[in-house]
């Protein structure tokens, strides 16, 4: 038996009564229930049936159905489609639509959609979806996030925080049931967004500017492209694993270059205030986050340091913009909490420095361990742990530590050209430091060195320091502030003065004795002027050039051949002094010996490299001052200058550049202490010439 029908003009909503519940009974019931509305204005079907014992069966069918605003539900509760147009055609195994449009919901456009429902002549009918659209990217995302997709949801994308536009292409495949689960459902997407927004997508940054292709199935999400985060130009692929037994969760791999580096928080990497004084300029970056499905999570870092500027004028170290260094760290968090970075590491040119960080359960920091720091002549490891008030804890030890940069930052005879960051930083800090040897300079160190100390901004208020200088004689420094009195008062004794005075940069050519410095500083501001006297007994000296030229010009040639020798002996030196701004003020600086005796008064300017310094020599000095000391007689005779003798001959000592020029006036020599100030600067001084050495 053979049928065949043409209808005209039939409302959807009557096609129960022109369709046979034998023919194809599963899509006349998907089509009845999912196409509840909408006119065709053709429907045409031609059908053969045959009967048998079992009754009468559907030998052939096949038919086409037009369609005009129709209303399409094809995945409850998701929106339906409405306001489509197109042609259904069907057979007794399959009945496919093709929409070719439909109305735009929320800012997306369907195009050239197609339903497809096989195998309904079997047990197992399926539905295969194959959408096209285009449109708002809040649009799409919002669509899918219906029951059963919910993919915005479960990404943590909130549609109504996005922008842009987008292209995708929605594969949707299921089977006929009436138990149908989000399992059963089968889900792909290709997608192509433009100008993307999204609000607060990753570490608390908008992405915007976004050029991506997303990929979405069942399993994962994978999306790559180009973007700013944060105002960042980034390259982004992010990863998302819906699967319930998932590893991880979520996966990010971002590079980009920023110009400011005190900016990587942006891509993850907060930059604390504490290293924000050492380094500035741009940096290349490689960030990949994990967020794990116990919401645990981890970040790795690598940053290019070719373009930034590093000082560590501590460790008297720089990096110009130019010269290659890597920063490489690690990152695990909970939540957005962070737990610990177990290691970090910097490497650059001189530099190689690695740790890790520990941090409270609330995500405050606990502690910095230092593993090693390798720059120079510094050798060292260990640990910065801040306080609630802003003040750190520190302490180091190791086999060295180069200190110079510090050492003249006490004494205020840093030059000028030294890096400033030293004087910029507000750090704050206290602790306790121990090193096989302590450097101060060029070839001057202290060994077996262990201390305290307490900086606080630009000021150091207290140190206490001990250790070992020449074979086994001790040194010690102190320094404490004395906030009521606005001073601070600076200390070094030692048992070995020569070894001393080298190690910390004072003179080289001084041999024993014993050291005694106790000066202050008049205020407490960084600038404040030193006052003090330091005093030295029982030394010798050996080899001083300049000292040996004076004393070859009078003749004392006994005392010279000391000098040259085993050493001339000096039983004291007191030189009273001012230290302000790198220069050095001596007023009535005297030392003598059984063989001579000098006094000494002038400047020395140890940033501009100046010398100034007038004084008088005094030849047998052991009986020369015993008339001296007769009263009123010996003041006439011998003058109202400290350490000064019967007969002395005055001169001045200036530098040209790395020379030092030595004038004495002969005629001082013989004239009475009282009268002596008359002959000095005369003009009748006898020049020496020009002397190397100190």
């Amino acid at each position: 038996l053979g049928l065949s029908g043409v209808l005209h003009g039939m409302r959807l909503e009557g096609l129960e009564r022109y369709w046979p519940k034998i023919v194809a009974p599963d899509a006349r019931k998907w089509v009845l229930e999912n196409m509840p509305k909408g006119v065709s204005p053709k429907a045409e079907m031609v059908v053969s049936l045959v009967s048998d014992k079992d009754g009468v069966h559907i030998d052939t069918l096949e038919g086409s159905i037009e369609g005009r605003d129709v209303t399409i539900n094809y995945l409850s509760p998701m929106p339906a489609v409405t306001g489509a147009n197109g042609v259904a055609a069907f057979d007794k195994d399959s009945f496919d639509i093709q929409v070719t449009s439909a109305d735009n919901y929320n800012g997306v456009v369907p195009n050239n959609a197609v339903i497809n429902f096989t195998k309904l002549n079997t047990d197992d009918p399926v539905a295969d979806f194959d959408l096209n659209l285009s449109g708002s990217i809040s649009g799409a995302l919002d669509l899918i996030n219906y029951d059963p997709l919910n993919f915005a949801e479960v990404i943590g994308v909130d549609p109504q925080k996005t922008s842009g536009t987008v292209e995708t292409n929605l594969k949707i495949y299921f089977p006929f049931r009436k138990d149908l689960s989000v399992n059963d459902v089968s889900v792909n997407a290709t997608s192509n967004l433009v100008d993307a927004e999204f609000s607060e997508i990753l570490f608390g940054r908008n992405l915007t500017m976004g050029n991506l292709q997303l990929e979405v199935n069942n399993a994962e999400l994978n999306a790559v492209g180009t973007a700013q985060l944060g105002g960042v130009p980034v390259g982004l692929a992010w990863q998302h694993d819906f699967r319930a037994d998932a590893i991880f969760r979520d996966k990010y791999e971002l590079t980009g270059r920023i110009d400011n580096v005190l900016g990587l928080g942006d891509m993850g990497i907060a930059v604390p205030d504490l290293i924000g004084n050492y380094i500035s300029g741009g940096a290349e970056a490689n960030v990949s986050y994990t967020v794990f499905g116990n919401d645990s999570r981890a970040l790795s870092a690598r940053i290019d340091l070719v373009n930034i500027h590093m000082a560590a004028p501590e460790l008297g170290w720089s990096k110009e913009v130019g010269v290659p260094g890597t920063a490489v760290l690690e990152l695990r968090l909970k939540g957005e909490t962070p737990v610990e970075i177990p290691s970090f590491e910097i490497s650059a040119p001189e530099l190689d420095v690695s740790g890790s960080v520990a941090f409270r359960e609330d995500g405050t920091l606990d502690v910095i361990n230092i593993e090693k720091v390798i720059s120079r002549r510094t050798s060292m490891s260990g640990s910065l742990v801040p306080h609630d008030d802003g003040t750190w804890e520190v302490s180091f030890l190791g086999d060295e530590f180069d200190a110079s940069v510090l050492w003249d930052d006490l004494l205020g005879t840093r030059k000028d050209s030294a890096d400033a960051s030293l004087d910029e930083t507000e750090f704050v800090f206290s602790g306790a430091a121990d090193f096989r040897t302590l450097w101060l300079g060029k070839d001057r160190a202290v060994h077996d060195f262990i201390g305290t100390i307490y900086r606080e901004g630009k000021l150091w208020k207290k140190i206490d320091m001990q250790g070992r200088v020449g074979e086994k004689e001790s040194i010690n420094i102190r320094l404490e502030t004395y906030e009521e009195k606005n001073e601070r008062r600076f200390g070094i004794l030692s048992n070995d003065a020569g070894a001393a005075l080298r190690a910390l940069g004072i003179y080289d050519l001084l041999i024993g004795g014993k050291l005694r410095l106790e000066a202050t500083y008049k205020g407490t501001s960084k600038d404040a002027p030193l006052l003090g006297v330091l005093k030295v007994q029982d030394y010798a000296l050996k080899e001083a050039p300049a000292l040996a030229n004076l004393i070859g010009v009078l003749s004392l040639t006994g005392v010279l051949d000391a000098l040259q020798g085993e050493g001339l002996n000096f039983d004291i030196l007191e030189v009273p002094f001012s230290l302000n701004k790198g220069a050095l003020k001596i007023k009535d600086a005297r030392t003598s010996g059984p063989s001579i005796g000098i006094t000494a008064s002038g400047t020395a300017d140890f940033r501009g490299r100046s010398l100034d310094i007038e004084g008088t020599v005094v030849p047998a000095y052991a009986i020369n001052s015993l008339l001296g000391n007769i009263p009123i007689i010996g003041q006439i005779l011998s003058g109202p200058e400290k350490g000064s003798g019967i007969f002395a001959a005055t001169y001045t000592m200036k530098n040209k550049g790395d020379d030092l020029e030595i004038n004495f006036n002969p005629m001082s020599a013989l004239a009475p202490g009282v009268l002596r100030r008359i002959f000095s600067g005369s003009g009748k001084e006898k020049e020496i010439g020009p002397s190397k050495g100190n």
